[in-house]
């Protein structure tokens, strides 16, 4: 009994043993089976990667001959799989292949670039190529991988690179511009311009401390603005100051600043422009212009300037004075707001007209109302202010007070009207004294001076010529005043003496009046309007020219008047025969165009001699 239950637990012992053993083999199958899945997957993974790699792909062995590539490889090379399969690489005649691949075989990895060119296509391409040896444990290197990448279009853009680094490099060594870059205080780059312009080498450049380059006094101002500009200020800067040139030259730069990045670290990028003419230039400008300045706020008259709708946009203090605003006031006012309604409208058509036209106005005088509703009244001349193309932007003007003035000469003109009408009267007063001791020529100095005022009119000689001409004419005989009456009113021909002395007239009439200042001249006038153009007349015997042309046209009238009027020693012959007196010595006697126009007043336009 006892020997049957230890055989029966024995036989269970070794049951057990057992199927622990075939558990172990299934386990054993199943990781067998898991290993030869994930080597299946892992084999997969890596031929994908082989076939689809954007780089070529070829394997080698240790004799030399490939045994696997990828299609790109074929791509790249310009041949195909039949061909390359099989190939043994050091049959080929490119050395620098064959060395590589030996290299490869004793260990090494070889990098190299090159253009290949395909033996079994017309095909260059330009590659880069890794070979690297493949070791496999417990037999050492077994062949090699090699990695080809076409690098044609990296070749391009290199090439443009260099081509536009070429290009930027000549536009900054040729431009005129000084070009610096800095970074940590120090200068990093400059070009020719710069060396130029400050008289330091390149390496004197680099050795120098940036800030040194500023003048003392401007070298706070520059750091401030660098330490923002490198501090994030990305917008381009623009500022003025001095720099100090080598051998102690300061100088007048514009600086314009950008934030860059300098071999990965901020810096700024500085074009440089020597501005020390145009400096002077403009220093020398705001003198002139504070020099002017100072000559209008000095002078008496206004200076102004006026948008093209007539507002102000610039006035002297003396504008104040002569407007009675502020200038403040003045500013932004408009010619409508200081004018009455015919004053504007003067002022509107005189700007509307140097608009046009483009020429200055001419002085014009108008009435202005100030602040206090005073008014005044104004001079003043207006011209154009164009821009540098020639465009009308505004006008400028000087305005003179003349108010006074104008008052003075109104009373002025008053008075001299009087003096006139005064002097009227008193020549008046004369001429009837004449006719009072002659009493058969009476009315004849006024009508005399009638018919010389007519034909003064018809030949359009100015207003002062005319009132000259009558003026003389109502005295033009005051010199028989000399004569005595008894000869003046003979009745009978006159002798030979009593002619003479009746001639002295003329000089007698010069003599009474030669000392009184007329503003004609009514002396010379009555000396000579016995004269003829001949030379025949009296008292001097001139000729032509010699004559005035006022005393030729006293000449005719009184030669027409006095043989169409009755004299105490003969009747009136009538105006037929003085008109045909003057018609027959016409450029003898007369001059010829105050004949022609005397005759043409009474023959076409009606003349006719006033009543006594």
């Amino acid at each position: 009994m006892n020997d049957h239950a230890g055989t029966r637990q024995a036989l269970l012992g070794e049951l057990a043993s057992l199927r622990e053993k075939i558990a172990k083999l299934e386990r054993s199958a199943l990781d067998q089976k898991r290993v030869k899945e994930a080597l299946r997957e892992s084999e997969e993974k890596y031929r994908l990667l082989f076939e689809y790699s954007p780089l070529g792909n070829f394997y080698f062995d240790e004799k030399g001959v490939i045994v696997a590539c990828n299609d790109h490889f074929v791509d790249i090379i310009g041949s195909s799989k039949e061909v390359l399969i099989g190939l043994d690489l050091f049959a080929l005649r490119d050395q620098k292949i064959v060395d590589s691949i030996r290299q490869v075989l004793e260990g090494q990895t070889v990098f190299y670039e090159d253009v290949y060119h395909s033996v079994t296509a017309k095909k260059s391409t330009p590659v880069r190529v890794i070979f690297t040896p493949v070791h496999l444990e417990g037999k050492g290197i077994i062949g090699g991988v090699a990695m080809i990448e076409d690098i044609t279009e990296r070749r391009r853009a290199e090439a443009a690179l260099r081509e536009s680094e070429e290009h930027y490099r000549s536009l900054v060594e040729n431009a005129d511009e000084a070009i610096i870059v800095i970074q940590d205080g120090r200068i990093r780059f400059v070009n020719a311009r710069a060396v130029e312009a400050f008289g330091y080498s390149v390496q004197e450049f680099m050795s120098i401390p940036v800030f040194e380059l500023v003048h003392p006094e401007d070298r706070d101002m520059v750091i401030r603005r660098y330490l923002e500009k490198i501090n994030g200020d990305a917008a381009p800067t623009r500022h003025t100051y001095r720099a100090l040139y080598k051998k102690g030259l300061v100088a007048w730069i514009e600086i314009s600043s950008i934030l860059i990045n300098w071999e990965g670290r901020p810096a700024t990028l500085n074009l440089i422009t020597d501005i020390t003419d145009r400096k002077k230039s403009e220093d020398a400008l705001r003198e002139r212009e504070e020099k002017y300045r100072t000559i209008l706020e000095s002078i008496e008259d206004g200076y102004f300037e006026q948008d093209l709708y007539g507002n102000f946009i610039f006035v002297n203090d003396s504008m104040s004075r002569i407007y009675g605003y502020s200038k403040e006031e003045l500013i932004g006012l408009n010619y409508k707001q200081y004018t009455d309604f015919e004053s504007g409208r003067k002022c509107f058509h005189i700007y509307l007209n140097i608009y046009k036209t483009g020429k200055p106005g001419k002085v014009v005088d108008f009435d202005i109302v100030r602040k206090d509703n005073t008014r005044r009244h104004v001079e003043s001349s207006v011209s154009l202010i164009r821009d540098p193309t020639g465009k009308p932007i505004a006008f400028r003007g000087i305005v003179r007070d003349v108010t006074e003035r104008k008052q003075s000469e109104e009373a002025l003109s008053q008075s001299f009207v009087k003096l006139r009408a005064a002097l009227a009267a008193t020549v008046q007063a004369t001429a009837m004294m004449v006719e009072t001791r002659d009493p058969y020529t009476a009315g004849h100095q006024r009508r005399v001076a009638d018919m010389g005022r007519a034909i003064a009119l018809e030949m359009q000689l100015t207003d002062e010529q005319i009132e000259g001409i009558h003026m003389a004419g109502m005295v033009h005989d005051l010199g028989k005043i000399s004569v005595p009456s008894e000869i003046l009113s003979k009745p009978t021909r006159l002798t030979d003496l009593e002619r003479r002395l009746i001639k002295t007239h003329s000089q007698a009439g010069y003599d009474i009046l030669k000392d009184i200042e007329f503003p004609w001249p009514i002396a010379r006038i009555v000396l000579e309007h016995h004269e003829r153009m001949d030379g025949s007349g009296y008292p001097n015997g001139l000729k032509g020219d010699q004559v005035l042309p006022e005393s030729r046209i006293l000449a005719v009238a009184d030669v027409v008047e006095a043989m169409a009027s009755h004299r105490p020693y003969r009747a009136g012959l009538g105006i037929e025969a003085a008109l045909a007196e003057i018609e027959a010595n016409r450029g003898t006697l007369y001059d010829p165009v105050v004949a022609d126009v005397c005759l043409k007043l009474f023959r076409e336009k009606g003349y006719r001699l006033p009543e006594s």
